[in-house]
């Protein structure tokens, strides 16, 4: 019989393992669901886990030790209706066991700190999520999080949001990135899917902006 055995290492800085964890059968990991978290309210196809990205302590010297941005890109309007599949993005806050120190937020079209309308039919918002860290330094916000919504108007070219978060996790302002916002410079067609995945690279240029 096949044992499948899984080691969580915490790293020093130079990269040798200061101390570790076997993960296996007999050590379960937490599950996150409509089941076992009672603020999260799941549609039966809103594909939620489809996307995950750390946010770190987002809230501070708040109860949680941990952020998780999860997307869940077929979800529909408030009330779920699969056809929909405008998508959202849900933060949860972990503490150091895995369970949740405050109900999930969702961030979906009129929710959140997201004005009624931003997100069409079949956007497909939150397909891919990626930490930007705190983007606006010294600005309101304590983190940003980049959201992928590559079906945007339907077979569109597609588009990725820039959300800038408060410490609760909510919405504080967000900036689109399109073919025709966000003074985005490449050519896009229909089909291209911006956004279906993607990674934050760092300060490439190395010049602080």
């Amino acid at each position: 019989m096949l044992r499948h055995i899984a080691l969580a290492l915490l790293l020093c800085a130079c990269g040798t393992a200061a101390s570790s964890a076997q993960i296996s059968r007999t050590t379960p990991p937490k599950k996150i669901s409509a089941a076992t978290v009672p603020s999260l309210i799941l549609g039966t196809c809103d594909q939620f886990g489809t996307s995950v990205a750390d946010l770190g302590d987002l809230d501070g010297a708040g109860p949680a030790v941990r952020a998780l941005a999860v997307g869940a890109p077929w979800t529909g309007e408030q009330i779920p209706r699969e056809d929909e599949r405008r998508g959202a993005v849900w933060i949860l806050f972990l503490n150091n066991e895995g369970g949740l120190t405050r109900p999930a937020v969702k961030i979906a079209d009129g929710m959140n700190g997201v004005p009624p309308g931003t997100l069409q039919r079949f956007d497909e918002f939150g397909t891919s999520v990626a930490d930007l860290g705190d983007l606006d330094g010294p600005g309101p916000a304590v983190r940003a999080l980049a959201v992928g919504a590559p079906n945007q108007v339907f077979n569109g070219p597609g588009a990725v949001w820039i959300l800038f978060l408060n410490a609760d996790g909510t919405v504080k302002s967000h900036q689109k990135f399109s073919d025709t916002q966000g003074n985005f410079l490449g050519t896009l067609s229909n089909g291209d899917n911006l956004g279906a995945s993607m990674a934050a690279i760092g300060d490439r240029d190395q010049d602080g902006t």
